[in-house]
């Protein structure tokens, strides 16, 4: 199935009430509806879709979000990012990893740069990311849940 990015819209809040995240998933990452919540003009959200139909959701963070993390000004912090718990097995994760380089670069010109946080007890999520060309270049640091990773991909 051939997958989308796009900016989060109004119209898009009834499929992101119904987005459902199993409690193991949930444990690590923000729900969907709870992430549109929090204003910060860096702040980007975006959501996955298959068709019209909402199959996964992240936000992209500019600089207040990347300072945590990296001294790079010229970075975007993916966070928040799932797959709705209904939708996975099915590629998306690593589709829609795959678009975020051109999605960036697109909308984001002066990026090169993006980074994450995973925690260190999520190994599937780890992988996946790995899998896509993020690098873990030994940063660490302690997060509400325990100890988290930090992710660099070049764009």
């Amino acid at each position: 199935m051939t997958i989308h990015l796009k900016f989060y819209r109004p119209t898009f809040r009834p499929q992101l009430e119904q987005y459902y995240l199993k409690a193991e998933h949930h444990y690590f990452t923000a729900h969907p509806i709870d992430a549109v919540k929090e204003h910060d003009q860096s702040r980007h959200p975006i959501v996955i879709l298959s068709n019209q139909t909402v199959v996964g959701f992240f936000i992209l963070h500019g600089w207040n979000g990347v300072k945590k993390y990296s001294r790079n000004r010229r970075a975007i912090l993916l966070r928040a990012y799932s797959i709705d718990s209904r939708h996975q097995g099915k590629g998306y994760a690593e589709q829609s990893l795959q678009l975020f380089a051109r999605f960036i670069s697109k909308h984001f010109k002066e990026k090169n740069e993006m980074i994450l946080a995973v925690n260190l007890k999520n190994t599937v999520a780890q992988h996946v990311y790995k899998k896509a060309g993020f690098m873990d270049k030994g940063k660490r640091f302690m997060g509400k849940k325990g100890e988290q990773i930090v992710l660099h991909k070049k764009l």
